[in-house]
């Protein structure tokens, strides 16, 4: 892979005046680079498996399965690399495992992450192919892809380099798609149908329980009034905020709904503030340094709370009178809409859902979701939910058994994870 390397080299020299005024701005991310280019792993776990989530969504995934496996395994020790810092920050809270940056995908820094880890196999959540890392991990220990994602739009991609991604695919021992679409493409793509299954999605299988003590406290800790109906907005980008915001001012005095903000990136907090300044609205903000919000319950007009915190959307989905799920509104290709219906809530989207299609047609099937194309339709939607009660609860009741149905793929994926790479562990 010495030519890919050169290809690698070429483009850092090109993009290096911008990593370095990137680098040199923020110590996190300047520990982010040495953590990239100089790995920091020890040699302390004893024949680690690695598993490779590369967003937020994924790691999630990921920690399912490090706990299913850990039921079973308890002496095995593990290992996770991600490239998203809210990622990172999750792995970090919820296991005591080691958790690194994956490294650059130079060949010499992927050799030097397995010299020092020695990994007994790699997982790979959903789809994240970079041929160094494929190419010198199948040299020491096998590699699975778990819940594997492949639509149309990377597969087309993948298509026109197929002599390339043919041999990449070589090196995978086992690949587990998590639906139709995504098997077929993988098989297209060279993946021998003897280490290719369709075994569902994971996503169905997420822990999405909150208890009632929980609930009870999380109120507690933003000062909920008991009385305050919430529209919880998550995931949600800056450009959608003007179109909740103009489809709940159709609402009247009658269906009086408090919005709450939960965005998906924490940086583009500016850019909601400034929305707001420009309508008069009246916005509070919730943040690790700043927790009093008594104001936005107090509030007798149509407040908005702007959520600047990582890690808390499952509780406000928990406390929610109905959600919409964002990067829907925008052409982003939506996001996990899942965990809120698990919860037991009523949820809408955007048109823009190309990223979860297979579940936004099961979701669809069983009108277990509802899909608004514009802001006019997101309005009635809103009105027709609040007043009208049994449909409200026959949504949320076909959705919570659609998902209790759909499980199953999470006891699939660990069998194969030990068949292909724990029974083989020196």
């Amino acid at each position: 892979m010495k030519l890919l390397d050169l290809l690698y080299f070429c483009i850092l020299l090109v993009i290096s005046p911008f990593l370095l005024v990137y680098t040199l701005l923020s110590k996190e991310r300047r520990s982010e680079m040495l953590g990239r280019f100089f790995s920091l792993a020890d040699t302390n776990t004893t024949n680690p498996l690695w598993i490779h989530a590369a967003s937020f969504g994924e790691m999630n995934l990921a920690l399912l399965l490090y706990k299913k496996l850990k039921q079973s395994h308890v002496d095995l020790t593990f290992v996770f690399t991600t490239g998203r810092k809210p990622a990172f920050l999750l792995a970090k809270q919820q296991t005591n495992m080691p958790v690194y940056w994956l490294p650059f995908d130079f060949s010499f820094l992927v050799k030097r992450f397995l010299r020092r880890v020695k990994p007994c196999g790699l997982v790979l959540i959903e789809t994240e192919l970079w041929f160094n890392m494929l190419h010198e991990t199948a040299q020491v220990c096998p590699i699975v892809i778990s819940n594997a994602r492949l639509g149309s739009t990377s597969y087309k991609r993948y298509k026109k380099i197929y002599f390339l991604i043919h041999r990449l695919m070589q090196n995978l021992t086992y690949t587990m798609a998590c639906n139709e679409e995504s098997y077929n493409h993988f098989a297209k793509l060279g993946v021998s149908k003897n280490k290719l299954s369709l075994v569902g999605n994971l996503k169905f299988d997420g822990q999405f329980t909150i208890t009632d003590e929980e609930q009870t406290q999380f109120k507690k800790d933003i000062g909920q009034v008991a009385q305050s109906k919430l529209f919880v907005a998550g995931s949600v980008q800056p450009e959608e905020f003007p179109i909740l915001w103009r489809a709940l001012q159709k609402q009247g005095n009658a269906n009086f709904l408090k919005l709450v903000l939960v965005p998906r990136h924490l940086e583009k907090y500016k850019s909601f503030v400034q929305f707001a300044k420009q309508e008069a609205i009246h916005l509070y903000t919730l943040t690790d340094s700043q927790d009093d919000i008594s104001g936005f319950w107090q509030d007798t007009k149509q407040a908005v709370l702007l959520v600047n915190q990582m890690g808390v959307l499952r509780q406000w989905y928990a406390i929610a009178d109905m959600v919409f799920v964002g990067g829907s509104f925008c052409p982003r290709g939506g996001q996990n809409m899942i965990e809120a219906i698990a919860l037991g809530k009523p949820v809408f989207v955007g048109p823009y859902t190309f990223n979860f299609k297979n579940e936004v047609k099961l979701l669809k099937q069983a009108k277990a979701l509802a899909i608004c194309n514009t802001e006019e339709e997101a309005a009635t939607y809103l009105s027709y939910i609040q007043t009208n009660p049994v449909v409200l609860e026959r949504q949320v009741k076909q959705g919570t058994t659609l998902l209790e149905a759909a499980k199953g793929a999470l006891e699939k994926n660990s069998k194969q994870i030990e068949l292909s790479i724990l029974s083989k562990r020196k």
